[in-house]
């Protein structure tokens, strides 16, 4: 369990260390996924936050569609997600099999494929509330033998949204959320494409980007799509030797093949 705790920490520690105000989306679900590989037993995770009053926004693991939730629903589904947001407490689902509050959610966790689920108010001092949400395929697993893990997770996340300035109101969070939301896809084409031209991975391809975008004092996004654009109409080559052939590797990134 220290190895653990040691391991969940340090990783959590980078993931505060990367927030950038080009890719907040793409942070928070490094998060999640640092988490569902560190934390026993929890198979998928998500991040809701409070974008208005009476209006939630599953940010991060919104990709099984049951269990989250949307800022156009007229309002948000009773469910322990809501609940650990709204009064700022633990809610813990032991078995879908047998839980008999908030209607209709114990299905939703069923027809995703889950049994337990445990959501946790994030401690962040600054508005809107946000909450993380942990869930397993099977049933009572997030009792006491992983709550130090569980606790240290949402400490450090909480610490990572107080970080950054993005989140001073709620206001700036929404917009700057769906502006990221909107571009995630032309960064994803961009690291796709550099990926191909340099043999690299995923996580290699991003800092590549970040690189060229610290290197040459341009916007992430811009970049993006400049690549996407350039690809598109056929003249990629020359654009990346524009931004890239700088004899400059990122730190861990692959030599080209």
């Amino acid at each position: 369990m220290n190895e653990q705790l040691h391991s969940l920490s340090r990783e959590l520690a980078e993931v505060g260390r990367l927030v950038d105000d080009d890719d907040v989306i793409s942070v928070v679900e490094r998060m999640v996924r640092r988490a569902v590989r560190t934390i026993p037993g929890c198979e998928h995770a998500t991040v809701t936050v409070e974008v208005a009053p009476g209006k939630l926004e599953t940010v991060a693991g919104g990709e099984i569609a049951a269990l989250a939730h949307h800022p156009d629903e007229p309002r948000p589904w009773e469910g322990p997600i809501l609940d650990a947001i709204r009064y700022r407490e633990p809610r813990r689902v032991e078995d879908a099999e047998t839980e008999q509050r908030w209607a209709g959610f114990a299905e939703r966790m069923r027809s995703a494929g889950f049994r337990s689920c445990l959501a946790l108010p994030l401690p962040a001092f600054r508005r809107p509330s946000v909450g993380c949400t942990l869930f397993s395929s099977r049933p009572n697993q997030f009792t006491e033998h992983v709550m130090d893990l569980v606790m240290l997770f949402a400490l450090h996340a909480g610490t990572t949204f107080d970080n950054a300035a993005l989140y001073d109101d709620s206001r700036r969070l929404v917009d700057h959320l769906h502006a990221a939301l909107a571009t995630r896809d032309l960064i994803g084409q961009a690291k796709g494409l550099l990926m191909r031209h340099y043999s690299c991975d995923s996580d290699d391809a991003f800092d590549r980007l970040r690189h060229a975008s610290q290197h040459h004092n341009v916007k992430l996004r811009h970049l993006a799509a400049e690549l996407v654009e350039a690809q598109e109409q056929g003249r990629l080559e020359p654009v990346l030797n524009r931004w890239f052939a700088t004899g400059e590797e990122p730190s861990g990134a692959a030599a080209a093949t």
